[in-house]
């Protein structure tokens, strides 16, 4: 009481339970107790939580039923006590079997079996739920607890039946359907019902149809009962649902695999095939089982197709020559064609980009130690002329510099001499013999026949144009003979420089190019295009200087021809663009009458590291394995590639 008069709340809560423990009565008791509870489970200075606790299980010994249960219970919940809440949980429902109606212990039985199973105790948690379950047989939350625990528990049986029960009470469509996920699984993994497992999945599927996972459980399972048109059904879906174009390609390989193999339906096989290469048609796999189905119906198919592969992955190159796994799969299909030199120029791509495989790099070894074929004289057509220019070859830029060519190399002061070739050099072209066999050929296809040559054996492996009034080539005689991949490269370079008189080219820089060009347009009296002025502009000095040069050196037939280009001179309007497509023209002759992309890239003196990056490089690979390649490479050696 002095306590309570001073408003020392800590030291009359522990004088009222040191009272109680000296009072007989049970009602003062009771009051003690309560009075000390609520000091200890205060906001005030006298709040003691742990005290509290303590006096609440004091009271509840004596009177099992006391409200004080509830206060008690989130204390215990709070401080995470399990083993306190199991113990008071259990003289609660002790206490309720004996004074209270059956649904009272519903909601405390719940919470003991999720104590338990929390602790690992599934049997304990299990017998709580069976409890439960007794006293309110349709309780959707511990039907479903339960399940889970008979699943852990390896009692297979009894958990379908409990998912079984659960689903004729829930209600909600999701917790619906990851039940019937569940009820499935059990079925068909620890049951063997595959076809109950089925109608399972299909109900959730119902619910949720544009979920891909649920129907490739679905697949899985009717794969597993043998259910090959429910199988092919659900794979249609699939793909028809699919976003991604490889993705889709991959489901409808698998329909025709299934088709072919277990629905014993070629032309359904086949359609499958051909929308899964019209989806991904760099995919080797759809390919082959195309293949092989259409060969095993119609054996002249077989080329067919493979002709398509080969085309779709050419394109695929087009698109992006970097990708060295294409060179690889290109390699692959040659392959499966029969096409050894198709697969050789395939491999040596993959080689200037990538890493090929030991058995690659063996058969890439064994290409070039093959000999070179004989050059043909025949001269090429326009067709095979063409395709050996880039798109942005050609055009009134090279018209220009066809006429200027001649006056360009004056200026530039280079002639034989001073390329190291003297008098004794020179060869008559009717007087080329047999040692110079690559040489006259090269120059018969190319239909260059008015040349000064000059040969010597001094200047092995140089191969050098000048784009004179007469077109001069020097050359050694190793690349006059043309007997390797070499010399064959110089050789076929050196014929197109001829032929589109476009060596000057290669010997100046990009600038250097615009400067003739505005220098033979004022010569002719010509204003350049807007662009190309800009281009030049600032650059007046290294202009007037070319001017001069051009104006000294011109012939008049070619002044004509480059005035008549005036209507057409607003055409002028990437140099830059036209000269790399025309050094690259001279890239490509050389490589169909060498036939070596790894000696041709070793001439441009590209490294490896660059090769993916340098544009010139990079074209000269793509087109290696091209269509035009392969036929300009089969005229050049008269069919033999």
């Amino acid at each position: 009481r002095l306590a309570a008069r001073g408003g020392d709340a800590a030291t009359e809560a522990r004088a009222a339970v040191a009272l109680a423990e000296l009072t007989v009565g049970a009602e003062a008791l009771r009051e003690l107790l309560v009075r000390a509870a609520e000091l200890f489970d205060g906001r005030g200075p006298g709040r003691d939580i742990p005290a509290a606790v303590a006096v609440y299980r004091r009271i509840l010994r004596d009177d099992p039923g006391a409200p004080v249960f509830d206060r008690l219970m989130i204390h215990l919940r709070g401080k995470g006590d399990v083993r306190s809440l199991v113990e008071v949980l259990t003289e609660r429902l002790a206490w309720l079997d004996g004074a209270g109606p059956p649904a009272a212990a519903v909601e405390l039985l719940s919470e003991r079996a999720a104590l338990r199973r929390a602790v690992g105790d599934q049997r304990g948690a299990a017998d709580d739920l069976d409890a439960l379950l007794a006293r309110a047989p349709e309780h959707g939350d511990a039907l479903r607890r339960r399940a889970e625990l008979a699943g852990e528990l390896g009692e297979a049986a009894a958990a379908a039946e409990l998912w079984r029960r659960y689903l004729a009470v829930e209600t909600a469509p999701a917790a619906r359907a990851e039940a019937e996920l569940v009820l499935a699984r059990t079925l068909a993994e620890d049951l063997g019902d595959v076809v109950g497992a089925i109608e399972q999945v299909e109900r959730v599927i119902v619910q949720r149809p544009s979920e891909l996972p649920l129907r490739e459980r679905l697949v899985g399972l009717a794969t597993q009962a043998g259910d090959w048109p429910r199988v092919m059904r659900e794979l249609r879906e699939i793909a028809r649902q699919r976003p991604g174009a490889a993705e889709r390609a991959r489901d409808e390989l698998r329909l025709g695999r299934v088709a072919r193999d277990h629905g014993r339906d070629p032309d359904e096989a086949l359609a499958a095939f051909e929308r899964a290469r019209g989806l991904d048609p760099q995919n080797l796999d759809v390919l082959r089982d195309q293949v092989e189905l259409a060969a095993s119906q119609r054996p002249s198919a077989r080329a067919d197709y493979l002709a398509r592969g080969i085309a779709d992955l050419r394109r695929a190159i087009d698109a992006t020559p970097d990708a060295f796994t294409l060179y690889d799969r290109l390699a692959t299909v040659f392959g499966w064609a029969g096409d050894r030199d198709g697969q050789w120029l395939a491999l040596v791509g993959l080689e200037a980009l990538g890493a090929p495989r030991p058995e690659q790099r063996a058969l890439i070894a064994a290409g070039r130690e093959r000999p070179q074929p004989p050059l043909s004289r025949q001269l090429l057509d326009a067709e095979t002329r063409a395709a050996l220019r880039p798109p942005s070859a050609g055009g009134v830029a090279a018209e220009l510099w066809r006429a200027l060519a001649p006056a360009v190399t004056a200026a530039l002061a280079i002639d034989p001499a001073k390329l190291g070739f003297v008098r004794g050099d020179r060869v008559a072209l009717k007087a080329l013999g047999k040692k110079h066999e690559g040489l006259a050929a090269a120059l018969a296809a190319f239909g260059v026949g008015d040349v000064e040559l000059y040969v010597s054996d001094a200047r092995a492996g140089q191969a050098r144009v000048l784009s004179a009034d007469t077109p001069i080539l020097c050359c050694g005689s190793d690349v006059a003979a043309g007997a390797t991949a070499g010399a064959r490269f110089a050789l076929g370079r050196a014929v197109q420089q001829l032929a589109d008189a476009s060596a000057a080219l290669a010997e100046l820089k990009e600038p250097e190019v615009a400067w003739y060009v505005v220098a033979g347009l004022r010569v002719a009296g010509l204003a350049p295009p807007p662009a190309l002025a800009q281009a030049v502009a600032g650059d007046d000095a290294a202009l007037a200087e070319r001017t001069r040069l051009i104006d000294k050196h011109i012939a008049r037939r070619d002044k004509k021809a480059v005035a008549a280009l005036g209507p057409r001179v607003a055409e002028l309007v990437d140099l830059p663009r036209w000269r790399a497509a025309m050094l690259g023209a001279t890239h490509r002759a050389g490589l169909a009458v060498g036939g070596d992309l790894g000696v041709a890239l070793a001439a441009l003196d590209v490294g490896r590291g660059g090769r993916a990056l340098d544009p010139a490089a990079l074209d000269l690979v793509r087109w290696s394995v091209s269509a035009a390649h392969a036929a300009v490479r089969a005229r050049v050696t008269g069919g033999a590639r």
